[in-house]
């Protein structure tokens, strides 16, 4: 056999398992992904979190420190506005300050990187349905906007 065949066969031998992970025939190769299952990450309670003069709760701490947000976590955050909350903002940083350090930020959450589930008069059910890691904070309220 000439050498540049036998060149092309081990080559294509070698990127096999590669290309098969990619059509998710084998995924044993590739790097594992979190698991986003209520079985394998329930809902953590929340129980903190201010609500203002105006209706409008927010879950950071009067320090500042915002929610954990990993890959696949799910919340089940305790509103105290005695009713169903009529809209609610997820906000996701980088930094478990957010604005409170020197540099840091938050941004909207947008798609799956923090979807509301659920919603009751008392709670909040939000999931980060994305793998990446991040910090949460939730602001929400019973009247137009603030």
């Amino acid at each position: 056999m000439m050498p540049a065949v036998m060149l092309v066969r081990a080559l294509a031998l070698a990127t096999l398992p590669f290309a098969l992970t990619a059509c998710g025939v084998v995924d044993s190769f590739g790097p594992s992904s979190c698991d986003r299952s209520l079985d394998g990450n329930p809902y953590q309670p929340y129980v903190d979190g201010t609500v203002d003069t105006h209706g409008v709760f927010r879950s950071e701490l009067p320090t500042g420190e915002l929610l954990d947000f990993p890959g696949g976590a799910h919340w089940k955050i305790a509103h105290h506005l005695g009713e169903e909350p009529m809209w609610w903002t997820f906000y996701l940083s980088f930094e478990r300050m957010g604005l409170e350090k020197e540099g840091g930020a938050y941004a909207q959450a947008a798609g799956n990187q923090a979807v509301l589930y659920d919603k009751d008069a008392a709670n909040l059910f939000v999931v980060n349905d994305s793998c990446s890691d991040y910090f949460l904070r939730v602001v929400a309220g019973t009247d137009a906007p603030q």
